[in-house]
């Protein structure tokens, strides 16, 4: 079951849904997952979703090299900068900034809308 919902979540993806959001909802609040595991699997579900468009992109030539290598470093610093921090927060402090910021940006996506 938990396989096909990920497949369904990564499908959402490929429509431009934010489901990475819905899958961690799901692996924490249903799957009964551990917050900072549900979002270590996010992390990788984004990866993984996310493959498909760049190897699209790349193909038909449609990114910025450049652009690319300097924002894959800054991401890749600022993810690890990000998770020594994490590991520095309580957890139960770390949930609830997690909370807030998914309602911020709900807030946001629907006000766009």
């Amino acid at each position: 079951m938990d396989f096909l919902l990920t497949v369904l979540f990564g499908g959402f993806v490929g429509l431009g849904v934010g489901s990475g959001g819905l899958y961690l909802i799901y692996l924490t609040l249903i799957n009964g997952t551990a917050q900072l595991t549900a979002q270590g699997m996010n992390l990788y579900f984004f990866l993984a979703a996310s493959a498909g468009g760049a190897i699209m992109h790349l193909w038909h030539r449609r990114a910025d090299l450049g652009a690319v290598a300097v924002l894959g470093v800054a991401g890749a610093v600022s993810a690890a900068g990000g998770a020594l921090l994490a590991g520095c927060i309580d957890g139960e402090l770390l949930r609830h900034i997690f909370g807030v910021f998914m309602v911020i940006s709900g807030i946001f996506a629907l006000l766009r809308k």
